[in-house]
C-alpha cells in the first residue's frame, strides 16, 4: 500500500545493522516523524552475492542481485552489442578531432559497471510495472546510475514524481549535475543538505529544497595527538594519489602519524588493504575506526571528501591537496584562508604544517563547519506538504 519508494546503495554490509540508511538517514527520519510509510530498495555494491549477505542474518531490506538469470544476461548482452554497433556508426561524426574519446564511448558498453547498471534498470522496470509508486527518491550526485533510474521512472510511468538527493558537499565544478541534458535524466525536485548547493541548482532553474543532515554530537577532546587523518574519496585512484604524496611527506615528518580512513565503499577492497600491509613506513597506517581518528587527529589531509566537514568541526585543521592543472573540489573552498591550508607538493606542506594555527582561525573554521550541513531553517515542512499534496491526486 506504500506509494513512496527510496532507492539507496548498499556499499558496506555493516550498514545493514543500522536502523536507518547510511545515505538516506535524514529522509527516513522525516518520513517516520510524519507517519509516511515507504518501501526501501538497496543497490548491491558490496561485490558479495545475496546468499553471502543473507548467511549473516543481517539482511532486512530488499537488495538487488549482482547477476541476472541466463536469459536476462543474454538479453542485456545483445542490448550492449546493439549500442556498440550504433555508436560506431553514429558517433564518428561527433568526435572527428578526438578519436580516443570516441573509442571510450563505444567500448563503454562492455564495462562491468555498465552491465550492472543495465541489470538494475531491468529489475527496476519490473518493479515499477508491478507496483505503481507515486514517489521515487534516489541519490543524485552525477553518477550514470542516478540518471538511468530517473529515465526508467519516466519511461515506465510519466506520473511518477522523481526526487533526487544530493547529500554531498559543495564545490564549484560540479558539472554532471548542473547541466540539464534532458528532462528524462533529471529529477522533478532536488533535495540538498547545503545552502550553497541550493543556490547552485537554483541558478539552473531546478526546483530545490534544503533538508538538514543528521547533526553529529561531538564530545570535546582537547588532547589532540600528532595524528594527521588522510581522507580519500571512494575511488581507488584517489587513494593512490594521496598515498604517493604522503609517502614523500612522511619521510620529513616522522613525528606525525598519517592515518588513512577509507570511504566505506573501499573498506572491503583487498587490493588497497594489501598495499598498506606492504608499506615499510611506521608512521603511515590504515584504520577502520573512524570515531577514534575523529577524536584524536590534530590535522587532516583531503581532496574532495565531505568527511573533512566532520573533522574540521571536531577541531582537526584541514589541509587541501591542490594539485596543479586540476579543478578545485574543496568542500571548504568558501571558507578561504587558502595560503594556510593549500599545498601542491611536499615542500609546501612542510612549510604550512610548521605554521602556528591561530585560535581565532580555528574557531571560525569550527563554526563554519557546524553550519555547513545544519541550520535552524530548512525546507522539511515544504517537502512534507509537497508529498501529501501529490499523494491525494
Amino acid at each position: 500500500k506504500n506509494n513512496f519508494l527510496i532507492i539507496s546503495h548498499l556499499i558496506n554490509e555493516n550498514h545493514l545493522k543500522n536502523k536507518n540508511d547510511f545515505y538516506m538517514y535524514n529522509f527516513e527520519k522525516l518520513l517516520q516523524k510524519n507517519n509516511i510509510k515507504y518501501d526501501f530498495l538497496l543497490l548491491n555494491n558490496t561485490g558479495k552475492s545475496i546468499k553471502e549477505i543473507k548467511h549473516k542474518n543481517i539482511l532486512k531490506k530488499i537488495t538487488f542481485p549482482l547477476y541476472g538469470n541466463l536469459f536476462e544476461e543474454c538479453y542485456l548482452f545483445l542490448k550492449r552489442l546493439k549500442f556498440f554497433i550504433i555508436s560506431l556508426c553514429m558517433l564518428r561524426k561527433s568526435f572527428k578531432n578526438n578519436y580516443f574519446l570516441y573509442l571510450v564511448v563505444c567500448f563503454s558498453a562492455f564495462h562491468p559497471q555498465y552491465r550492472f547498471n543495465q541489470l538494475i534498470c531491468l529489475y527496476l522496470k519490473k518493479t515499477f510495472l508491478f507496483k505503481k509508486y507515486k514517489f521515487v527518491l534516489n541519490t543524485y550526485e552525477g553518477h550514470a546510475i542516478d540518471r538511468m533510474i530517473k529515465c526508467v521512472c519516466k519511461l515506465v510511468n510519466k506520473n511518477i514524481i522523481n526526487l533526487g538527493y544530493y547529500h554531498g558537499s559543495y564545490f564549484d565544478n560540479l558539472i554532471t549535475c548542473k547541466n540539464k541534458i534532458s528532462s528524462y535524466l533529471h529529477p522533478n525536485y532536488i533535495f540538498v543538505s547545503n545552502h550553497n548547493m541550493k543556490n547552485f541548482f537554483g541558478k539552473n532553474k531546478l526546483k530545490t529544497f534544503k533538508i538538514n543532515k543528521k547533526q553529529i554530537k561531538f564530545k570535546k577532546n582537547k588532547k589532540k595527538q600528532k595524528i594527521c587523518a588522510v581522507l580519500p574519496e571512494g575511488v581507488k585512484s584517489e587513494v593512490i594519489i594521496l598515498l604517493n604524496i604522503i609517502l614523500e611527506i612522511a619521510k620529513y615528518n616522522k613525528k606525525i602519524k598519517f592515518v588513512f580512513k577509507l570511504h566505506p565503499v573501499l573498506e572491503n577492497n583487498k587490493e588497497i588493504t594489501n598495499i598498506f600491509k606492504q608499506l615499510k613506513f611506521k608512521n603511515i597506517s590504515l584504520i577502520f575506526d573512524g570515531n577514534f581518528l575523529l577524536k584524536k587527529s590534530k590535522y587532516c589531509i583531503y581532496r574532495g571528501s565531505s568527511s573533512v566537514i566532520e573533522y574540521a568541526q571536531n577541531g582537526s585543521f584541514p589541509y587541501y591537496m591542490d594539485l596543479p592543472n586540476e579543478k578545485n573540489t574543496d568542500p571548504l573552498h568558501h571558507f578561504g584562508n587558502t595560503n594556510k591550508r593549500y599545498f601542491k607538493n611536499c615542500n609546501q606542506f612542510n612549510k604550512i604544517i610548521n605554521l602556528n594555527i591561530e585560535r581565532n582561525l580555528q574557531k571560525k573554521l569550527i563554526n563554519f563547519s557546524k553550519n555547513y550541513f545544519y541550520s535552524q531553517k530548512d525546507d522539511s515542512n515544504k517537502i512534507i506538504k509537497l508529498i501529501k499534496k501529490n499523494d491525494r491526486i
